[in-house]
């Protein structure tokens, strides 16, 4: 999820030390970021580690629902290839080159043709893994005797009033976090700030169009965070853990917090971050248990979007 803030991130130009130095300057980094950093890196890791192992136990599911995870996949490389594009055309990349080591010897037409063909394998092999990943989830929550995509594989046209109600809850769940964040004065943090500043030309545009760009670009992890927690963690855990209410809770508790721990370094306020998304993670979580994991995508979409408009407006 995005967030807006009201501080600007400082010029990645600036930040950039000398040629392959991490945005921020990791030098500049104390013990206790250094071992969370670590920490988050493990945990990434460890889900995906988690994916291979449940997807190896789904192959079953993965040939049967392969027809609608190719079109989920499909839509996916779509909209991950927007996203590229944009971001592409929004950095300044000879500036960005030339602030690590420079670029004398290669014409500028090569490097991105060089970026084209790496960005392309990239999308390739993330939308052939999220096909991997929705169609385990499918044989997991099929595997716990519940509907899980109620609309995508039950065809239950009843999905689509959870997919509203899911809506809902994003717009007020993005509004209020929203409104918490520009009354705390939240800002961004460090690695956030630095990938934002990358975007040089998005000041120069009108708003409708940096806004359309960014919802792009957050339409994409939204959809993916949602296949991977809700779609196949959830459903994985409830099968292990039992459809008891205690159990229930207990599956959708440790999924929002695995899922609030990751968007740690989002802000300069970790702890508040975190218990935010948490927060949200817990009703999604039930959306997508009550209503299918369609409801849980539509509200986390919505929530990233209204977190773009805020933050186009609020600047």
């Amino acid at each position: 999820m995005v967030h807006p803030s009201p501080h600007r991130g400082p010029s990645l130009v600036h930040t950039l030390g000398q040629f392959g130095q991490p945005p921020g300057g990791l030098q500049d980094v104390d013990a206790a970021q250094l071992l969370i950093l670590l920490g988050l890196f493990l945990l990434s890791v460890g889900i995906f580690v988690f994916s291979i192992v449940v997807i190896c136990l789904n192959l079953g599911a993965v040939k049967r629902s392969w027809r609608v995870g190719m079109a989920v996949g499909a839509v996916l490389l779509v909209i991950m290839g927007a996203s590229a594009v944009a971001s592409v055309a929004l950095m300044d990349v000879e500036q960005l080159l030339l602030s690590r080591g420079g670029t004398d010897n290669v014409p500028l037409w090569a490097i991105y043709i060089v970026i084209a063909m790496v960005a392309l394998v990239a999308l390739l092999f993330k939308s052939g893994w999220y096909v991997l990943v929705f169609s385990a989830g499918v044989g997991e929550w099929g595997r716990a005797g519940l509907p899980g995509y109620a609309l995508l594989i039950g065809g239950d046209r009843r999905a689509w009033s959870g997919i509203w109600l899911g809506a809902v809850f994003g717009v007020f769940a993005g509004a209020a976090s929203a409104a918490a964040m520009i009354w705390l004065e939240i800002g961004m943090g460090p690695m956030l700030s630095d990938y934002l500043s990358m975007f040089s030309g998005l000041e120069d545009l009108p708003w409708p169009v940096s806004m359309l760009l960014f919802f792009v670009m957050v339409l994409g992890p939204a959809i993916t965070e949602e296949l991977t927690f809700r779609g196949l963690m959830l459903g994985f855990l409830i099968r292990i853990f039992g459809h008891g209410r205690l159990a229930v809770t207990l599956s959708i508790v440790c999924v929002s917090l695995l899922w609030a721990l990751l968007h740690i370094p989002n802000t300069d306020m970790p702890f508040t971050k975190c218990l935010q998304i948490f927060l949200i993670g817990l009703v999604l979580g039930e959306l997508a248990r009550r209503r299918g994991v369609e409801s849980a995508i539509a509200g986390h979409v919505m929530l990233n979007l209204v977190a773009v408009v805020v933050g186009v407006f609020w600047g």
